[in-house]
């Protein structure tokens, strides 16, 4: 399912730098940045801080992504590593994704 209701994006000069933020089909904060797709790890309420974790960090991968990013007040502050894996297809994020856009500060 496709829904594109409100589309909040961080308006940058480069496409590259562009952040979207979403939420997963199973209601988790989502991040695409530079067309990967990275996962909420933690939230800093009191400092508007986000760390994120790209999805393929996880333990069911064989070789797992190390890649870490921060943004803070919806900027990106961090990128920590190189992925070890090529951008996810659209197709692939449409079967993940809800695209219900917000921002990181929306509860």
């Amino acid at each position: 399912m496709f829904i594109a209701d409100e589309l909040i994006e961080e308006e940058v000069e480069d496409d590259d730098q562009r952040l979207l933020f979403v939420r997963s089909r199973w209601g988790r904060m989502c991040l695409i940045y530079q067309g990967y797709l990275f996962f909420s790890n933690k939230r800093v309420a009191a400092t508007h801080t986000t760390y994120w974790r790209c999805t393929f960090s996880s333990n069911r991968k064989a070789n797992r992504c190390a890649v870490r990013c921060t943004t803070r007040q919806n900027q990106i502050i961090n990128v920590h590593g190189h992925h070890n894996h090529p951008v996810e297809s659209s197709s692939k994020l449409e079967g993940k994704l809800l695209y219900e856009h917000y921002s990181v500060y929306d509860p």
